[in-house]
């Protein structure tokens, strides 16, 4: 099998044959009162999620096309023209559920991720991270310095099965941003996987063929 990883537009999405297109988990959180968490965000994240708010009430259906319109994006990986996963990112006031987390709120200037899902059929090949990867991708370009998640500790067998577990997050280079005992907000700098870059380039060009050098979380073989 071929898989290819691409961004998905609006009109694709009712097309899609995969349960992500009408899940609600991240967008179903009922907000108390109009100044909900005022103190803990930045001006302009709280009065765009105003207006996303008001959205949200006049058209209760089609929730992705709602935050596509709002700035979010998907990312899918393709088996031809089967969709067998997706991956549901952008500013972490389209995504109202973080509310209800110890670990609220995100990091203003990062891109934070909902939804990283795989069809079961598809899982164990790498698709999630392939994932990973094209949006790590499409973020460097535009220098986005960090990306954000809220990850499941294994043990934790409660009702929130749709979170991504810490353990897959840490070996795809997240670390704990903020701890907590079930719901961790992880964080992957994307900086510094420039700079290992980088230096990979310096290191091809300068080091001798059979000679290896430790880097960080990683070595070289050349």
């Amino acid at each position: 099998m071929k898989f290819i990883a691409r961004r998905i537009k609006i009109d694709e999405l009712e097309k899609l044959d995969i349960q992500c297109a009408t899940c609600n988990f991240w967008f179903d959180y009922s907000w108390k009162n109009a100044l909900d968490s005022w103190g803990n965000e930045h001006i302009i994240d709280f009065l765009k999620a105003r207006l996303y708010r008001r959205a949200k009430k006049r058209k209760s259906n089609k929730v992705l096309h709602r935050f596509c319109r709002f700035g979010g994006k998907i990312m899918g990986v393709f088996d031809q023209d089967h969709c067998a996963g997706m991956l549901i990112y952008g500013k972490h006031f389209l995504f109202p559920k973080t509310r209800a987390f110890k670990v609220y709120p995100p990091d203003h200037d990062c891109v934070f991720i909902g939804c990283l899902y795989v069809k079961s059929d598809y899982r164990g090949l790498g698709l999630g991270q392939r994932l990973l990867l094209s949006v790590e991708r499409e973020l460097i370009k535009k220098r986005i310095n960090s990306l954000e998640i809220i990850g499941k500790r294994n043990q934790d067998q409660r009702k929130e099965k749709k979170l991504v577990p810490v353990k897959f997050l840490i070996k795809n280079g997240f670390y704990i941003h903020k701890n907590d005992s079930h719901y961790p907000l992880l964080r992957l700098d994307l900086d510094s996987i420039v700079r290992d870059f980088d230096l990979e380039r310096v290191i091809k060009k300068h080091m001798p063929l059979n000679k290896r050098l430790e880097v960080p979380g990683r070595y070289y073989n050349r």
